[in-house]
């Protein structure tokens, strides 16, 4: 989506002199808890609980959240039976996410400009999350599960890996 767009689509979070607007930032960024807790990918005894995210964006981000938390418990039942306890299910499914990376978090909002361009990225507009950084690169092969992309498809996102420049790491609404 163009810079055009997204700014219509969003609102403009530039100040006309190339810093963050923080009438822009007030207006529109909300806290967004997040549905299950995830670590900060470069710093992974971090835990994140919640984030920044544009007002329109966070239903959709956290029913896609939600959505791979309940797809992760689904297989995990699967796995160990019907039978076990909440706390068991919660404990396991947290750990099948960890495992595959899908709890590490590369950030939503971060005002900077496309890596390597000369417009915003969808994450100056809190209108993208980043998943597993470290398996899933800019530009190189990913290993974002495909379940997890048709959720995040299924509630509005873009996916990175279907970009020109591979993206396997990135999900937008734009």
């Amino acid at each position: 989506m163009s810079l055009t767009s997204l700014k219509r689509l969003y609102g403009n979070p530039s100040d006309g002199r190339g810093h963050l607007s923080r009438a822009w930032y007030d207006a529109n960024v909300i806290q967004l808890v997040l549905p299950y807790p995830m670590r900060l990918a470069w710093n992974k005894a971090q835990v994140v609980k919640t984030t920044q995210v544009h007002r329109r964006v966070a239903p959709e981000l956290e029913a896609a959240l939600r959505d791979v938390w309940a797809h992760a418990r689904m297989l995990m039942k699967q796995k160990h039976g019907y039978n076990q306890t909440t706390k068991f299910y919660d404990k396991v499914t947290l750990e099948y996410l960890q495992a595959n990376g899908l709890d590490l978090f590369g950030g939503v909002f971060n005002y900077r400009k496309i890596v390597g361009g000369n417009e915003l990225s969808a994450h100056a507009f809190a209108a993208a999350i980043d998943l597993d950084p470290k398996h899933n690169a800019l530009g190189k092969v990913g290993k974002m599960p495909g379940w997890v992309v048709a959720i995040f498809k299924r509630h509005g996102a873009k996916w990175g890996g279907d970009f020109r420049r591979k993206d396997y790491m990135h999900f937008e609404w734009s």
